[in-house]
């Protein structure tokens, strides 16, 4: 006349257990109660994975291997990073502060959980390296620059001035932009001043 909850441990990542409640009184009479059997089955542990190691600005992604029978994935992760996606975006644009360890692990359909697999990812920063111009060309009133060493992905800002002596704080903004994957840039100014000297600093 007793309830109570079992606990059955040791069981086996992709295995099928089978359980039957029996009862038995005082002249060994056995009595099953529910289902013949009810079966469970423990799912596996997926591999976890990143695209990293990524510098800042860059996209971040985790994978996980696809588990037989998972009904749902599991991820946790840095800064309060939860997914239910089984190959989720942390982020377009990684921070330094995403960098660490992410957990994954799967639900199966029986609502039993796998263990768990982690995956660390490094983010770097690259912006201790100035950019810097690697090419110029100029066809008619047409001037290119091209530049490289830039934050992949990262905002670039190209000042210019007809005047050498004027104070970089003055010195106007002349177009924005954003480094490739590469952390290269390319542009083109068209000069329809008569200024026959200007200068160009990129950041």
């Amino acid at each position: 006349n007793t309830w109570g909850t079992i606990t059955v441990i040791g069981l086996s990542p992709g295995t099928t257990n089978a359980f039957q409640v029996k009862a038995r009184n005082g002249a060994s009479v056995e009595t099953a109660f529910g289902p013949a059997s009810i079966r469970y089955t423990v799912p596996l542990a997926p591999t976890a994975g990143n695209n990293g190691p990524v510098n800042v600005g860059s996209a971040l992604n985790l994978t996980a291997s696809t588990v037989v029978g998972a009904t749902n994935y599991n991820w946790t992760g840095p800064n309060g990073f939860i997914s239910n996606v089984q190959n989720p975006t942390v982020s377009s644009s990684a921070t330094l502060a995403m960098g660490g360890t992410y957990s994954v692990w799967v639900t199966g359909a029986s609502g039993l959980n796998s263990a768990t697999n982690t995956t660390t990812v490094t983010v770097n920063n690259p912006g201790s390296t100035p950019p810097v111009f690697t090419g110029i060309t100029v066809n008619g009133t047409t001037l290119t620059l091209n530049a490289t060493n830039g934050s992949p992905l990262g905002a670039w800002t190209l000042l210019s001035s007809t005047n050498l002596t004027t104070p970089l704080s003055r010195w106007p903004t002349n177009r924005t932009g954003i480094y490739n994957g590469s952390g290269n840039l390319s542009t083109n100014l068209v000069n329809t001043a008569t200024n026959q000297m200007e200068f160009y600093i990129l950041k």
